[in-house]
């Protein structure tokens, strides 16, 4: 994995997202809208946007297809199990 350098310590990049956020985004990914993401995980669509957010600063980016691609993702792989 590419390492992302995060408070002096070395770790893969995807390692500083939280649970939620990963969640989020290999869901994303994988195709879902922010609605689908929403009602999936009993969220708010604005929650799910927020998670994705933050997600994308933390990885340096701001597409779908780009989050999946620092996440060693193609987008085609099944949803993650919940």
């Amino acid at each position: 994995a590419t390492p992302l350098l995060s408070g002096g310590e070395v770790r893969p990049i995807g390692s500083s997202l939280t649970a939620r956020e990963r969640e989020i985004v290999l869901l994303a990914v994988d195709g879902r809208t922010n609605r689908e993401i929403g009602t999936l995980l009993g969220v708010s669509v604005r929650t799910v946007h927020s998670h994705l957010n933050h997600a994308s600063t933390k990885l340096g980016t701001s597409e779908r297809g780009d989050l999946a691609r620092r996440l060693g993702r193609t987008g085609t792989e099944p949803p993650p199990p919940r």
